[in-house]
């Protein structure tokens, strides 16, 4: 019996991508037609204004009053952000001092993760 798998469906979800829907396709034929780069404000002004509107309002619904944010492209780079900005928070003096100042670090993994071959 062969098994076939129907990736685009609604319903799929794998642990780098789900399934399709019409606001994800509508946002993924915007961005490519589009085709931006938005890495400073002379280079993308008006993604950079969207950006700080959508930040601004994100804050608004949280019921802050001011702050900042950041885009990710993926959860992968977004864990590697939280784990820099937590290992900052805890370690100021590693920005001065460099990694070798600070004690062995340590992460929570679950066994899933660990056994993974990625």
């Amino acid at each position: 019996m062969m098994i076939i798998v129907h990736s685009g469906h609604p319903m799929f979800f794998n642990q780098l991508y789900g399934g399709m829907d019409q606001y994800t396709m509508g946002g993924a034929w915007l961005t490519d037609a589009l085709n931006t780069s938005m890495f400073t404000y002379e280079v993308a002004p008006v993604f950079t204004v969207m950006e700080k509107y959508v930040v601004n309002r994100m804050l608004g619904l949280a019921g802050l009053s001011s702050g900042d944010g950041i885009f990710c492209p993926g959860g992968s780079i977004s864990n590697m952000y939280g784990l820099n900005l937590a290992r900052c928070k805890r370690f100021p003096q590693v920005k001065m001092d460099g990694m070798s100042s600070l004690p062995p670090l340590r992460i929570l993994a679950s066994e899933q993760m660990i056994n993974t071959n990625i």
